[in-house]
Formats: structure tokens, C-alpha cells, sequence
């Protein structure tokens, strides 16, 4: 009788175990967001969220609709997994840092709306971005000026199978041409 409640117990804790391999867990995750921006407005962005802010008083907004989210090559664990984007960037061009009378750094606030598949799951999260967009010191200005900055997972709106976390975002931002790539990563828990 005893070696059948050590069977019954060996089995329970196996069983708890797998269970916590497939809880929630935290890893450093990736994610590519590529797009094309279209022309951009005055004034701040109106999509209700962390884009909505314009502290200078002076803002351009800039929408890319439809941008491709993906994972980020040999890495394997991703944010997001694969699908679309919509982001809304204000750009503070009052705060905007200033050499020689040309801005240099442009502040911006931002949010992208990801609808995305992972993991054969169906994914709804918001990103609230916040960083800066600087002039190319060496190539043609308004060509790939690089953008630095971070993000976090916003709550509200409640993701839909996404996850918990923040990170670092790095990238370009091509002015002339609207093209943007950002390169997302950090501590995420899904």
C-alpha cells in the first residue's frame, strides 16, 4: 500500500511540475516593428493613450498603419510573435535640441497597437514608446537618423494573451522616405 501513495505523490509533484514549466515566465524577448509613416500633422497625436502629450506645446504626430511585427532573427523568444502594428508618434519639436539652428535630437511619446499571433494564440497588447529621434551625424540628413529610447507593456487597455514587462528600443527613422524600423527587447513575462 505504501509504494502506491509513492506512486500517487511521484505522480502529483510530476504533474505540478509540468504545470509550472508551463506557467508564466520571464525572458529577455524580442520584436522587429518595420513601417511606412505617413505625412506628418501638427499638433499632438489624439489616439487616447501615452502618445497623447505634447509638453513643449509644439508637436508634429506621425501614424504608421499596417507595420509588420515579427520576432528578430536567432533569438527565440519573441514579445509579440508575428502580425500588425499601428503606432502613433508625437514628436516634440519645441524640445527639440537645437545646433546651429537645425534640430539635432526630437524628443517623441508613442504608442503602437499590436495585433499579433503567437505561439498559434491570438494577441492584443498596446506599447507606450518614449525616446528620441536624432539627425544622422554622417550620412544625408533625414536618411536613417537613429532612434533611442524604451517602451513598456501598457495596462489599461488589458493585453489579450500578452505580456508583462519594459525594454529598450532601438532604430531608424528615414524622415524623407516615412520608413521606420524599431528593434524592441527586455525583460518580459508571458
Amino acid at each position: 500500500m505504501n509504494r502506491l501513495a509513492v506512486g500517487f505523490v511521484a505522480a502529483a509533484l510530476f504533474a505540478l511540475g509540468a504545470n509550472q514549466v508551463m506557467a508564466a515566465s520571464t525572458q529577455i524577448r524580442w520584436a522587429q516593428i518595420t513601417g511606412t509613416a505617413g505625412v506628418p500633422a501638427l499638433g499632438k497625436c489624439t489616439q487616447p493613450g501615452y502618445d497623447d502629450q505634447c509638453p513643449s506645446g509644439t508637436c508634429e504626430c506621425v501614424e504608421v498603419s499596417g507595420a509588420t511585427v515579427t520576432g528578430v532573427n536567432g533569438q527565440v523568444f519573441t514579445i509579440a510573435g508575428s502580425g500588425t502594428a499601428d503606432l502613433f508618434l508625437t514628436f516634440d519639436t519645441g524640445a527639440a535640441t537645437p545646433t546651429g539652428g537645425v534640430p539635432v535630437c526630437t524628443p517623441f511619446f508613442a504608442i503602437a497597437q499590436l495585433t499579433t499571433t503567437r505561439k498559434g494564440n491570438p494577441e492584443t497588447e498596446t506599447l507606450n514608446l518614449v525616446g528620441t529621434n536624432c539627425l544622422h551625424v554622417t550620412g544625408t540628413p533625414g536618411t536613417d537618423d537613429p532612434v533611442v529610447g524604451g517602451f513598456g507593456i501598457s495596462n489599461p487597455p488589458v493585453p489579450v494573451n500578452g505580456g508583462v514587462g519594459f525594454g529598450k528600443v532601438l532604430g531608424f527613422f528615414d524622415i524623407g522616405t516615412g520608413s521606420l524600423s524599431l528593434t524592441l527587447h527586455g525583460p518580459v513575462t508571458q
